[in-house]
């Protein structure tokens, strides 16, 4: 089996990484060939490019990790946004729809609006209200429409110890000296980049086998920005620190983008599928702070 893991120079993708070569946490076949390429590589906005490429490397599964995921900046810069989102979505389902290729895609939470009071589960009706979660649901729609096979798993505020992400902005902002505010009116799951690719390649024994299934993946537990804040404080500087921390609601930042005050995903569904023990969010929180630390970035 041939294996294309794109955007791999993103946080999920150097996570996949770590685990299929560094760590070696699942054993798979030695007939498995792995291929992990970033943009360069293969731009999945480019039919032609990623369509020669599958067909040169005799690819049998996509896993795709290449999205563009700035939420503040979509709001701008409508085109990138949609060309990566949505054209590479569909030039991946016309891909796995002409040459039989599984496809695992990685969604969001942000296709929803927030104004569901409990979890939000695979069979809820999307509704974004930004232009990310738009593009991430229309992009959804065009792998749901004509891929062969796929799964898409939908996932929340994904952090990792590799690039720029919601932790490492708040170690910058706790590392500056100023009081951080951070919002309370917010809530969702915090989900470990590690603990998300160690879902994905769990889902690799579905490929070939007609699957067309919607999953929700996010580490157990809520929180708000303010929690995620108070334990990046406590996990990171450490519990004794003077770092003041100050809950505020999200009126009181001057942002482009909406944001939905609830979402919460469902992960009943693949816990049960998968027989999967998703860990708490901040256990996960604390084992990627110490990797930090150790220098792993």
């Amino acid at each position: 089996m041939n294996i294309l893991v794109t955007g791999a120079n993103g946080q999920l993708g150097k996570c996949l990484y770590d685990i299929v070569y560094n760590e070696k946490m699942i054993v798979f076949p030695d007939d498995i060939k792995w291929h992990f390429c970033g943009h360069e590589d293969v731009d999945i906005c480019d039919y032609k490019k990623i369509e020669g490429f599958v067909i040169w490397n005799d690819i049998d599964v996509i896993i795709n990790c290449a999205a563009y995921t700035n939420v503040e900046k979509a709001e701008e810069e409508n085109d990138e946004a949609r060309n990566v989102n949505v054209i590479g979505l569909k030039n991946i389902a016309e891909v796995s729809k002409d040459l039989g290729v599984f496809v695992i895609h990685i969604s969001t939470d942000y296709v929803f609006d927030g104004n569901k009071p409990t979890p939000y589960t695979e069979d809820d009706d999307t509704r974004a209200i930004n232009y990310y979660g738009l593009t991430k649901s229309m992009g959804e729609k065009e792998l749901i429409k004509s891929a062969s096979e796929f799964i898409i798993l939908r996932t929340s505020l994904v952090y990792s110890e590799y690039g720029e992400n919601i932790l490492k902005k708040t170690i910058k902002i706790l590392e500056s000296g100023d009081d951080g505010k951070f919002t309370m009116d917010q809530t969702t799951s915090p989900t470990y980049a590690r603990d998300l690719a160690y879902c994905i390649l769990l889902l690799l024994p579905y490929a070939h086998k007609g699957t067309k299934e919607l999953f929700n993946f996010c580490d157990n537990g809520v929180a708000t920005r303010y929690d995620f804040a108070v334990a990046v404080k406590d996990l990171y500087f450490g519990e004794e620190s003077d770092i003041v921390i100050k809950p505020c609601k999200s009126k009181e930042f001057d942002t482009k983008a909406n944001r939905p005050s609830y979402s919460v995903l469902d992960t009943s569904f693949i816990s049960d599928e998968l027989e999967l023990d998703i860990p708490y969010w901040r256990d996960s929180l604390k084992r990627c702070i110490e990797r930090i630390k150790k220098g792993t970035d």
